[in-house]
């Protein structure tokens, strides 16, 4: 297998949180909204698609979500989308491809694909 059929193989979905248009801290969310979004990752995360999911230190603040492999963005939008936190435009999402080359997630082998 050539290395970039072997980068496909070990692509990942990530899901970064930036802030919205109408971000602002702390945001006008109510405690029932903070769990509706809280479910929606624990959805994904019982179903098998999500591996991990939180903030990223720092500002602006900043969260990432990591899928499994296989996983596609057409899988979870629909769910992530529909988040109220971001069709009150309080955050905003940004759905990228990583091709893990080297470490755990790398074929788990933890080393370089060739």
């Amino acid at each position: 297998m050539d290395g970039q059929a072997e980068r496909i193989l070990d692509r990942h979905l990530v899901v970064i949180n930036n802030p919205g248009a109408n971000w602002s801290s702390p945001l006008p969310a109510t405690a029932e909204m903070a769990q509706r979004h809280h479910a929606i990752y624990q959805s994904l995360l019982d179903d098998g698609l999500l591996i991990s999911a939180g903030r990223l230190e720092g500002q602006p603040v900043m969260g990432i979500s990591l899928f499994h492999k296989g996983v596609s963005a057409e899988q979870v939008r629909p769910l992530l989308d529909g988040d109220e936190f971001v069709t009150r435009g309080f955050l905003s999402l940004e759905y990228r491809y990583w091709d893990i080359l080297t470490g755990a997630l790398a074929g788990g082998t933890g080393t370089q694909q060739p």
